[in-house]
């Protein structure tokens, strides 16, 4: 492969890297501001999700 092609392909890696790592950097801020009531819907589906998920597949 050409150094060209490499560096390209480390350039767009490293890009793409930036924006999931500014994505969720956001979201873990958006977390924090959320009031105190909406963290605890987001545990209850989650467990719920958790629950319902085994009964259709059950771990073996």
């Amino acid at each position: 492969m050409h150094p060209t092609a490499e560096l390209i392909g480390a350039a767009a890696a490293l890009v793409v890297l930036g924006i999931l790592t500014l994505a969720s950097v956001r979201s873990i801020g958006r977390r924090r501001e959320a009031p105190p009531g909406e963290h605890e819907e987001d545990v209850a589906m989650t467990r719920h999700h958790r629950r319902f998920s085994s009964v259709l597949a059950p771990q073996q």
